[in-house]
């Protein structure tokens, strides 16, 4: 990871994110994990082969951006992966959208003939337990995985992520997945720059930066998490889509063609970590030509003013 954004969608986000729904949902099936209908042959000797079994419902996967969401935003998410994808060219990871359910894994496992889980007892649930807390665990660890391989992280920051002035914190969230993410992104180190880009120089080296109802909810305090992500909105978004066309027409190229070292990503960091990216800026001009970086801050600062 080099960088993530505490996004901030509301409502009125929904209606333009609703038309790329149908981009996003054929860009994610791309990439979608070619789930096997049986885990007869991941079964030797009533020991399950746990590591095979991750990487076949839980790869890793080339991506740019790891969408972390509420799954009560899954449409939402469809939606800002399809923007990304048509408007940036950029390839977007969404677990719940490429991933096999783990509950279906679960089922698979439990109800196999050949791994005989109730060795003890028909009614004992201990084997059940055993089960769910090591689907959960290879789950977790494949998510930390592409946490830890994307350039960057977009957390969804909805009323159905994060309670504001909550029971008992500022910011706080009732997922444990969502918090389990928050904290590996708080944890995981800040990569270099240089280690998704080809020869590019390491710019940025100083800079760092659901499921079921249930009758009762288990509050985590995600505030220092949530620290760590700058936070941005759509409006932000938008004008990166805005100036990032007028330079690919000032180019007279098509988007998502800009050549040599740039990425759409490189745009998005100038008109986020401003104060911080001259080096950024000059390394982009002498690519670019025509202080085409600087346009593109100008014009930013007097649309947003």
């Amino acid at each position: 990871m080099f960088t993530g954004y505490n996004l901030k969608l509301e409502k009125n986000d929904k209606n333009i994110l609703d038309k790329y729904i149908e981009i996003g949902e054929e860009h994610l099936n791309i990439n979608k994990a070619n789930i096997e209908k049986s885990i007869n042959s991941y079964i030797k000797n009533n020991t399950l082969n746990g590591t095979s079994v991750q990487d076949a419902w839980f790869p890793t996967i080339q991506a740019d951006v790891f969408i972390s969401h509420s799954h009560m935003d899954e449409e939402l998410v469809k939606g800002l992966a399809g923007w990304l994808y048509k408007e940036f060219g950029l390839n977007c990871f969404v677990d719940s959208c490429i991933w096999g359910y783990k509950d279906d894994l679960i089922h698979m496992i439990t109800s196999n003939e050949n791994y005989d889980i109730s060795a003890t007892s028909k009614t004992d649930c201990r084997n059940c337990k055993f089960i769910l807390t090591n689907v959960d665990l290879m789950l977790n660890i494949a998510l930390e995985k592409m946490i830890d391989k994307v350039e960057v992280i977009f957390f969804i920051n909805t009323d159905n992520s994060i309670s504001k002035d909550g029971e008992f914190y500022k910011d706080e969230t009732y997922s444990p997945w969502l918090y389990s993410e928050l904290s590996c992104i708080q944890l995981i180190r800040n990569k270099n720059l240089s280690e998704y880009r080809e020869n590019i120089e390491d710019i940025y080296e100083s800079i760092l930066f659901e499921n079921e109802k249930f009758d009762i909810k288990i509050a985590y305090d995600v505030s220092m998490q949530l620290e760590k992500l700058e936070k941005i909105d759509f409006n932000i978004l938008h004008v990166w889509l805005i100036y990032y066309n007028y330079i690919c027409k000032f180019l007279a190229i098509k988007p998502n063609t800009i050549p040599l070292r740039i990425k759409a990503l490189d745009f998005l960091y100038i008109n986020t970590y401003n104060k911080k990216t001259e080096r950024l800026r000059n390394l982009l001009n002498n690519t670019l030509g025509k202080n085409l970086v600087d346009i593109y801050v100008f014009l930013k600062d007097i649309n947003l003013k």
